[in-house]
């Protein structure tokens, strides 16, 4: 196997990482660049925004029914369920120096809450759910029951929440706030899933956002949040129909999407899945009352969630958007379930690589595909050298790696050819802080379907 990137590749981007080249490679267009997290011993912490607003308590009991459907998706993983800490966060994050009739006097500011009862326990001990998984394959719990219904109690937090949802900066707080130290973990994955009924309106403490005195910004209403959180193709200050709908990342009153993208980056590297259950933010109506419900269920209300999905989607194939606007979460967690699994789990190439003939001297073949790659495969760690991995087969000793199809692991969401990077290790190889780097050419401009061109893949540094 080569021990590193092309001159030609190197050329093309004009800058090569610090490996030595030992072989001229193909020419492509660029490269893919992914790293997968070694540990066997999976951990995840999962932190839950829910919103708390009046007309939440369906959601609320909808979510906690379902429940189960992530806990058996995450069972399918190598070894079972995972060691996981569940925080529960709601969207009350509170209008300093401001009030507002419809917002309580005492904010959660991103504090943990148990159940919507004053001193409610619902079976746990503690301001987290803990279900860790020792080295002996026994775990350790701080709740009684089963982890479904500490959950179930534990999100319905009630409909007493701020009519002004901050579900972004609820989600910083949490991860900042002193009272929830112990939840996030240095080597766990972490996921943040948000359940809204109305968009984001994550402002800094003090913005006059929330002045009721300002009547510059209309009434002391979530119409606020609308006209300066969100652009559209049209004026959103009017009342109609509104398409193409995005994050206003420029508003002076509302905080960027991108700053909260950027936070979790900072805490949790590429360590991180999002998902919002929310209304989808295809056209909407405003109208003489406000912003139209984007649901069709009866009974059902939900506004668009604008800034919440584009959230999510910065985060790419590590975030999934579903719909608040169903009858039963069962899709919606599962969705989400599976998103974790493959995270956790399947080492896809999340670009496309350059499909090479199977004899092609420089392909390494594919097994269950029809075509070759050429990757490098770098184990990276603290404290050692970097170390470049041999494709297996022949005289190849462990570790090594072998590209593989398979679309259950690699769905197309994740991986465009289904393509998944298997690496074979012995037993007893040390793989705490291990990453394992991949870089696989890619096809030259032209070669791929317009239309089908991998976004957003980072090149080499």
């Amino acid at each position: 196997m080569r021990a590193a990137l092309s001159i030609a590749l190197c050329s093309f981007l004009a800058a090569c990482t610090d490996h030595d080249v030992t072989e001229v490679a193909p020419s492509g267009g660029g490269e893919t660049l992914d790293r997968y997290h070694q540990e066997r011993d999976l951990q995840l912490d999962i932190l839950f925004v829910i919103d708390d607003s009046a007309s939440m308590e369906d959601e609320q009991s909808s979510i906690g029914a379902r429940f189960g459907e992530l806990t058996r998706a995450l069972e399918t993983l190598p070894g079972g369920l995972p060691s996981v800490h569940i925080g529960v966060v709601s969207s009350t994050v509170g209008l300093l120096p401001f009030t507002a009739q419809s917002c309580p006097a005492l904010a959660d500011d991103g504090k943990f809450r148990v159940g919507a009862q004053v001193g409610a326990s619902c079976r746990l001990r503690g301001r987290f759910i803990q279900d860790e998984k020792l080295p002996d394959g026994t775990r350790v719990k701080n709740y009684d029951g089963t982890l479904a219904e500490v959950f179930a109690c534990t999100a319905r937090l009630g409909t007493a929440g701020c009519q002004f949802e901050q579900h972004l900066e609820a989600i910083k707080r949490a991860l900042s706030e002193p009272a929830n130290t112990g939840f996030l973990r240095d080597h766990a994955t972490l996921a943040v899933i948000v359940l809204a009924d109305e968009d984001d309106c994550s402002a800094a403490a003090g913005n006059r956002l929330f002045d009721p005195s300002d009547r510059t910004l209309g009434a002391q209403d979530g119409a606020r949040c609308t006209a300066q959180a969100i652009v559209c193709k049209e004026d959103v200050g009017q009342p109609g129909l509104k398409t193409e709908c995005r994050s206003n990342e420029g508003s002076p009153l509302v905080q960027s999407v991108q700053s909260y993208v950027d936070f979790l980056r900072q805490r949790k590297g590429d360590r991180v899945i999002t998902a919002a259950i929310v209304a989808e933010r295809a056209p909407f109506e405003i109208g003489a009352s406000g912003l139209a419900s984007n649901c069709n269920l009866p009974g059902r209300e939900a506004r668009p969630g604008v800034r919440l999905a584009s959230f999510v989607e910065a985060f790419g194939a590590d975030g999934v958007v579903t719909s608040i606007c169903a009858d039963d979460y069962t899709p919606a967690l599962r969705a989400i379930g599976e998103r974790i699994t493959r995270k956790l789990e399947g080492q896809c190439v999340r670009g496309r690589a350059l499909a090479l003939a199977p004899g092609d001297p420089f392909a390494t073949p594919v097994l269950g595909g029809d075509f070759g790659v050429w990757c490098t495969v770098t184990d990276i760690g603290p404290g050692q050298p970097d170390r470049v991995l041999e494709a297996c087969g022949g005289q190849a000793v462990r570790p090594c790696w072998r590209p593989m199809i398979d679309a259950t692991e690699c769905p197309s969401a994740a991986s465009p050819q289904n393509l998944e990077i298997a690496i074979e290790r012995d037993p007893a190889q040390d793989v705490h802080n291990l990453v394992s780097e991949v870089r696989c050419l890619t096809p030259p401009p032209g070669q791929v379907p317009p239309g089908q061109e991998p976004d957003g893949l980072p090149l080499a540094p």
